[in-house]
C-alpha cells in the first residue's frame, strides 16, 4: 500500500478517535483540543512504527 494512503488513514482515524475522545472525557472543549489529539495520535502511530522497524533491523 502506498505511504500517502496510509498516512491518510491513520489522519482520519485519528481526527475521528480524538474527536470520540474529546467528547466523551471533555464535553466542553473546543474542536481544537480533539484536533490536537488526533495529531498526537497519528505522530504517535509513526513512532511506534519506526521504533518497531529498527527493533526488527537489530534481531
Amino acid at each position: 500500500m502506498k505511504k500517502i494512503y496510509i498516512f491518510i488513514m491513520r489522519a482520519i482515524i485519528g481526527g475521528a478517535f480524538g474527536v470520540v475522545l474529546i467528547r466523551a472525557f471533555y464535553p466542553d472543549k473546543n474542536i481544537f483540543y480533539a484536533a490536537g489529539l488526533g495529531i498526537f495520535m497519528v505522530m504517535l502511530a509513526y513512532l511506534l512504527e519506526y521504533l518497531r522497524m529498527n527493533r526488527n533491523k537489530t534481531d
